[in-house]
């Protein structure tokens, strides 16, 4: 992978899509108008997280240039959990993100398809549990960075890189709670507190 500049800093959570604009697009000034870098940087990977019934059709329709999509809750789960949407395996981890051409190197940019984060959260907290550490959330997702005016792709989504996962994937289940850790919290509200 080619060399260039740090984009996304290691303590930080959020990117703003003029700083990922800057990153991918070319500006005139003159015409105030911005196009893509032909090729985009190598070191920035842009995953759309949206998540729900008719997301991946949309994601067909328009993105981000250079975005792929991550499939939260279909290809980013335990298939083999207890529930619908359980943490991912290592393995799956491994599997989709070398799909995607995703490597451990890689800055990379959550993002979804309005104007929340409600699904680009879970997407960077489970990439920094398997040790990525640039890793952030576009603040205002797909809506903002369509009323900043900024490009969108609309071809026909390229086919998927059917890569291997370059990397080494460090599970880190430090900030991870199990049901039993949940039930002692319960028991001490003094001490803890429960957000949903």
């Amino acid at each position: 992978m080619e060399s260039t500049s740090t984009f996304i800093h290691e303590a930080s959570n959020f990117v703003f899509a003029d700083k990922l604009a800057g990153a991918i697009c070319d500006h005139d000034e003159t015409a105030g108008t911005h196009t893509v870098k032909d090729p985009l940087p190598s070191n920035i990977k842009i995953l759309d997280c949206s998540a729900g019934e008719g997301k991946d059709q949309k994601f067909k329709e328009e993105r981000i240039p250079g975005a792929k999509f991550l499939d939260l809750n279909q290809k980013f789960i335990d298939p083999e959990g207890k529930y619908p949407t359980t943490f991912p395996t290592e393995a799956v981890v491994r599997h989709r993100l070398g799909e995607l051409g995703v490597g451990q190197d890689h800055e990379v940019v959550c993002y979804v398809q309005d104007a929340s984060t409600r699904f680009s959260t879970r997407a960077l907290f489970v990439l920094k549990s398997f040790g990525f550490k640039k890793v952030a959330i576009l603040t205002g997702g797909l809506e903002h960075w369509k009323n900043k005016g900024y490009p969108l792709d609309t071809s026909e989504p390229q086919e998927e890189e059917k890569t291997d996962f370059e990397g080494d994937l460090t599970e880190s289940s430090d900030h991870l709670a199990t049901y039993e850790d949940i039930k002692a919290m319960e028991e001490d509200t003094e001490h803890n507190l429960i957000i949903d």
